[in-house]
């Protein structure tokens, strides 16, 4: 995967390489061409694929993903990729001129990159359905469940819990 311009629509987003013409396409144009997600049966070279072609071999079953945001949506040019902290954050302007940060990260989403881009552009189009950002939250960590992965809030807690295991175990 490679955050480019996709060949067909133009949309900057996460694009997989084509392994038979060679372009990049991004997971809509994807989908609208191939019927199936890049990397699984049905999808260009799935037999063959190069070896440089994109796989998500973490993510299994597309189903657990909500909607996308359609091509052309403010959605996917308002998401940004931080690779540093692996999130897509965006910021939704609130009543007043307020500014509300929101983000997903791609541990939580089963580590899929594509994952936690396709929910953080669902989110952004719960914002402009008016949803408050607490419900956004609760729903999001249920798209996190439903591809079996985590919401952040547990996997701190987890990682804070092994450290403070590992701590009791160098005292004894």
């Amino acid at each position: 995967m490679v955050s480019e311009s996709c060949q067909d629509c133009g949309v900057k987003a996460t694009t997989f390489k084509d392994p038979n013409d060679g372009g990049l396409y991004c997971y809509e144009c994807w989908i609208q061409f191939y019927g199936s997600p890049p990397g699984l049966p049905g999808a260009a070279g799935a037999a063959g694929a190069a070896a440089d072609a994109p796989v998500e071999p973490d993510l299994e079953d597309v189903k657990g993903l909500p909607e996308d945001a359609p091509r052309g949506h403010p959605a996917h040019h308002a998401v940004k990729y931080q690779s540093a902290k692996k999130v897509f954050s965006f910021q939704w302007q609130g009543a007043g001129g307020s500014r509300i940060p929101f983000q997903t990260t791609v541990p939580a989403a089963r580590n899929s990159r594509l994952a936690a881009e396709v929910i953080a552009r669902a989110c952004y189009m719960k914002f402009e359905q008016g949803w408050t950002k607490d419900k956004i939250l609760e729903w999001r960590n249920q798209c996190y469940s439903r591809l079996g992965g985590r919401p952040p809030s547990l996997l701190a807690s987890q990682a804070a819990s092994q450290r403070g295991s590992g701590r009791e175990a160098a005292r004894s």
